[in-house]
């Protein structure tokens, strides 16, 4: 493999990255100036225990699934890698479903002064979360295909 070909592959990684870090400091910004900072702070809260709870149950799948991806692109086996790409997609699908009904499930009890409105958030944006999240499969499909082992 060929230096060049790596550093493509990386300069693609990089500049997804730093756009979505970029859009979501100009996001805060703009929130920043039309909302009152209690506001902000408890919209902070709610996306951090969501985000923490998506890296959570995530349990590296999207990461350790790349391999058999890149395998099964490199050897143009579409059936093992639908297969695994569908697989892992279901799994944490269900996952994620069982979490936000524990969740939702808890919504009386006051858990860290979160009260029972900002754990309904929490749900609702775990299962939103996860249903935008369909792109973490295709970044793990996409990282695999760029060949990005050696980075």
């Amino acid at each position: 493999m060929s230096i060049g070909r790596v550093l493509r592959g990386s300069i693609w990684l990089s500049i997804g990255f730093i756009l979505s870090n970029f859009f979501s400091f100009i996001y805060w910004l703009f929130i920043s100036r039309v909302i009152s900072p209690e506001v902000v702070g408890k919209v902070a809260v709610i996306l951090g225990v969501e985000s923490l709870t998506l890296a959570i149950l995530n349990l590296g799948i999207p990461m350790g699934v790349q391999r058999f991806l890149g395998r099964s692109y490199g050897r143009n086996d579409l059936r093992s890698l639908a297969e695994y790409f569908y697989t892992s997609a279901l799994f944490l699908i269900v996952i994620s479903l069982g979490a936000v009904y524990i969740i939702m499930s808890i919504g009386g009890i006051t858990i860290l002064s979160l009260d029972p409105t900002m754990l309904l958030f929490i749900g609702i944006l775990t299962i939103l979360g996860w249903l935008n999240g369909w792109p973490i499969g295709g970044f793990s499909l996409l990282n695999s295909i760029l060949r990005t082992e050696y980075i």
